[in-house]
C-alpha cells in the first residue's frame, strides 16, 4: 500500500482555484450594512439545476486518513462546516473515472467559512479530528442517486492519502 503524505493548508480563495470558490464574507464588501445586520450577496453562486437539497453530514474524529474519493459531474457541492473545523481531500477534475493523485491536496475549512465545489472535484466527506463536526451540504437534489461516483482508492489503486497537520 503506497501512502501519500498531505501538507494540511489554510484555504485561500487562490489556493482553492480549480477544485472550488471559498465563502468568505471577511474577503468581501457587504452589499448592506446597517446599524442592524450585514448583508453579502453572490459570494458562490452554485450551478443547480432544478430543486436544492440541504442535508447534514457528520464527521467522526479520524486519523485524517483519505482512502475513498467521490465526484458529481453534473451540479457542483457547497460545504459549511457548522460547530467546528473540518478537513478537506480534494482532486481537481478529471476526464477519467479516478482523480489523479498529483493534483490531490488537503485544506482546513474553518467554521464559519464554506466552499462550493466545482462539478467534478473529486472529494469525500470531511475529515475532522478531536470531536464529532456536522457539516452542511447542498447541492442539486437527487445528486446521490443521479450524480454520484465513488472510487476506493485504497483497494483500486493501492493509495491512501494521510494529512500532516
Amino acid at each position: 500500500m503506497e501512502t501519500r503524505t498531505l501538507k494540511l493548508q489554510e484555504i485561500t480563495p487562490e489556493n482553492i482555484a480549480g477544485y472550488g470558490r471559498l465563502i468568505d464574507a471577511d474577503r468581501a464588501e457587504p452589499l448592506a450594512d446597517t446599524p442592524l445586520f450585514k448583508y453579502w450577496n453572490d459570494l458562490s453562486v452554485a450551478d443547480l439545476d432544478g430543486g436544492v437539497c440541504f442535508g447534514v453530514v457528520e464527521t467522526r474524529p479520524s486519523s485524517l486518513a483519505c482512502t475513498a474519493f467521490e465526484r458529481h459531474v453534473k451540479t457542483s457541492e457547497t460545504l459549511i462546516p457548522m460547530n467546528g473545523d473540518v478537513v478537506l481531500v480534494m482532486g481537481k477534475p478529471t476526464p477519467g473515472d479516478y482523480p489523479d493523485p498529483k493534483t490531490v491536496a488537503a485544506f482546513r475549512l474553518p467554521q464559519g467559512k464554506a466552499v462550493t465545489l466545482d462539478p467534478g472535484t473529486w472529494h469525500f466527506a470531511p475529515l475532522a479530528a478531536g470531536k464529532p463536526v456536522k457539516s452542511m451540504v447542498v447541492f442539486k437534489q437527487g445528486t446521490p442517486d443521479n450524480d454520484l461516483l465513488v472510487r476506493e482508492m485504497d483497494q483500486d489503486k493501492n493509495i491512501t492519502f494521510q494529512v500532516q497537520a
